[in-house]
């Protein structure tokens, strides 16, 4: 009996992780695409709008910003397709280039935060 309740409960937990995944992949899509098309108007206005040197600072951050922010999404998600396929297929993905994609994620954050910094002492 109690071998039964611990395998609804281990499924439970499979789908509410499968589920989370899904939700967390699906709006790390559109952040990405969000991200991308924000950032490429922000070259489009760098090299084809009449601005002041002040302004093209200012643009020049705001794409550093949205430049770590699609990476890393992109990144995020390339870890949440690898949970998905784990958890449909019950594949195993660890490796170094797992480990090393959780570093960069660190590193992008971190990236990400020190851009938020250098915007504001420049503002």
């Amino acid at each position: 009996m109690s071998d039964v309740i611990l395998t609804m409960i281990k499924n439970k937990n499979n789908t509410t992780g499968f589920i989370i995944n899904l939700f967390t992949f699906i709006l790390n899509l559109f952040a990405s695409i969000i991200s991308f098309i924000v950032l490429i108007c922000i070259i489009y206005r760098l090299f084809y709008g009449q601005m002041k040197r002040q302004e093209r600072i200012i643009l020049i951050l705001y794409m550093n910003i949205y430049l770590y922010l699609f990476l890393y999404v992109t990144i995020h998600l390339t870890l949440n397709i690898h949970t998905i396929l784990g958890d449909l297929y019950e594949i195993n993905f660890d490796s170094s280039l797992c480990i090393f994609r959780g570093y960069l994620i660190v590193v992008l954050l971190s990236c990400l935060y020190n851009s938020f910094v250098i915007q504001v002492i420049i503002n």
